[in-house]
């Protein structure tokens, strides 16, 4: 670690690297970690780091090479993230975090998750508000032209929900290898509309689901 410059503008920078460390039922083979930064008086201007990791296990996801990348510029936090479980099982996320003391906003990117059916790809970058509004701004998940994971809606400040969520023919043994199972194979589907108000709350689901194991 190493710190320099006057406290108005001062310049961090650090390195971390540690071979089979172990925490509980944490592991890794390998980890790396590297950043860069710029502090201003009391707050963290800018920073940028690197997080590298080989055969990371962390309980219940299946182990995995992980290289994550993340930025702050004072007013946003970046983050990319690409996972490896195997050459069917690969994950690439890219997404924007804006806090804020009320308002808060997490902007997805890119979403990419691989499983042996196939690719399930965000359709488009999505928005999503948290604090004294929860909105989900129509987030859809892709396998072709088929959305599998479709969100939109969400609770507004004076309590009304209009909030849909639908899944289509989810590949339930994909999911389940990213956790290490591999046991279970099949499909689910369902959906769930909520409407009303939160102290009213007014809920309708269906589902349905063809599952071998």
């Amino acid at each position: 670690f190493s710190a320099s410059g006057p406290a108005g503008a001062t310049r961090l920078s650090g390195a971390l690297t540690a071979t089979r460390p172990h925490m509980n039922n944490m592991w890794a083979d390998s980890i790396a970690v590297t950043f860069q930064g710029v502090r201003r008086d009391s707050t963290i201007a800018g920073l940028r780091a690197r997080f590298d990791a080989r055969s990371l296990a962390v309980p219940p996801f299946a182990s995995r090479d992980v290289l994550a990348i993340g930025t702050w510029d004072g007013r946003v936090a970046a983050l990319e993230a690409h996972g490896q479980a195997g050459p069917d099982l690969v994950q690439d996320i890219a997404l924007r975090f804006e806090p804020g003391p009320r308002r808060q906003r997490l902007l997805l990117d890119r979403v990419d998750l691989r499983f042996p059916i196939g690719l399930l790809a965000l359709k488009h970058p999505t928005e999503i508000e948290l604090g004294e509004r929860f909105h989900v701004n129509d987030l859809a998940l892709m396998r072709g032209a088929i959305p599998q994971l479709a969100i939109d809606g969400g609770i507004e400040p004076d309590g009304a929900i209009d909030l849909q969520a639908r899944l289509d023919s989810i590949d339930v043994g994909g999911i389940l290898r990213t956790f290490g199972e591999v046991d279970l194979r099949g499909v689910f589907s369902g959906g769930i509309t909520a409407t009303g108000t939160r102290e009213q709350p007014r809920v309708a689901a269906d589902w349905r689901s063809g599952l071998i194991s």
